[in-house]
Order: C-alpha cells, then structure tokens, then sequence
C-alpha cells in the first residue's frame, strides 16, 4: 500500500493511495493515477481542514459521521473533489399530530382550555416512505384520543399510548406555528420513532 500526506489547508493528513482512489473519476485519481510515486514533501491542497477530514472518513468508512456542517456544505466539498454525493442517514422518523389549543379567559387572565385536532389536518409520517398506510392504520386510534374533551391529560395520555404502541417515544414535543382567527395557537405534537 502507498502511502500519502497531503497538507490541506495547513493541516496534514496521511493515508493511502488506495483510499484517495476509491472513486475512479476524483481529483484525488488525477494526481494518484498509475504513475505516482511517492513524495518526501506533502501534497498541498488550499481547502478547509474540517471539511477534509469528512470526505476522508467517507472514503475510509463509506458514511458520514456528524459533522458542524450544513449538508449543502459537505455536498459542495464533495463536488469539489469530484466525488459523488454522499448518502445521508434519514432523519428521525417522526408521527406529527396537528392540534389546536383553546384558551379562556378565566381569573384575570387566559389559561388553556382544550387540545383539539386541527380542522382538515391529518396526522402524518415525517422521515418516512411508508406514511400513508402507516397512518390509514393507526388514524382510528388516533381519533378515539381525542373522544374525551373533559381533560386535556386524558386526551395526551392516550395519544402516548398510540404513539408508543406504534413505536414511538411516549415522550413529544409540541411546536406552536400560528394562530386561528379565533386567536386560538395551532401547531403539533411531534412523537419521535424510538
């Protein structure tokens, strides 16, 4: 195995000529090709060091590890060096129930009074290729919570008991987007897949 430093942004790396060559049409096969032979100095490469440090584990490994980058960031990078695009892990699975929250005005002052599911919104799959079978299957289950407007603990619990008959971590958060005309906030309770 031939081995490789190459300084890239000021930082060296070393690896091998077999790794930079995974990818037969990359920059790194231009200056790698069947003729290389061995340098004493490094090779330098005038790009960022953090973002080098990802396509190499790339490289090495085939996946990407977390990175403080944007994906479009990393994506550039990689377009750079001529390497194809990398495939992300998906995101969390999420089951995304859209609500309404009602308030009243009671002792000087407004408190909540009732979850209700959103008019004309349908809980669905975020991060996932199987939502609608996958929601069409658990919809009644999800509509029976809300059978019981006495108590909005009533109506959480259940929705916890579907989600995590399904999966899903019993706990959620809730994400308010906007406001009815009534004034009332509407958002989500978002479950994540375990």
């Amino acid at each position: 195995m031939s081995r490789i430093t190459l300084n890239v942004g000021g930082r060296l790396f070393e690896t091998t000529v077999q790794t930079l060559t995974k990818c037969p049409d990359s920059y790194f096969s231009a200056f790698c090709g069947s003729d290389y032979r061995v340098e004493e100095e490094a090779r330098f490469i005038d790009r960022d060091p953090r973002l080098f440090e990802i396509v190499l584990g790339f490289l090495r490994q085939g996946v990407i590890s977390q990175a403080e980058f944007d994906r479009e960031i990393i994506n550039d990078e990689f377009a750079f060096y001529n390497l194809p695009a990398p495939q992300w892990p998906a995101k969390a699975v999420e089951l995304v129930v859209p609500i309404c929250l009602e308030w009243k005005y009671l002792s000087n002052r407004f408190v909540q009074h009732g979850i209700t599911p959103r008019d004309s919104a349908m809980p669905f799959l975020r991060g996932s290729l199987m939502g609608e079978h996958f929601i069409n299957k658990i919809l009644p289950t999800l509509a029976d919570a809300f059978d019981d407007p006495d108590s909005d603990r009533k109506i959480l619990c259940k929705l916890q008991k579907v989600a995590t008959k399904h999966g899903f971590n019993k706990e959620f958060r809730l994400e308010i987007h906007e406001t009815t005309a009534d004034g009332n906030p509407y958002g989500e309770l978002i479950f994540e897949k375990l």
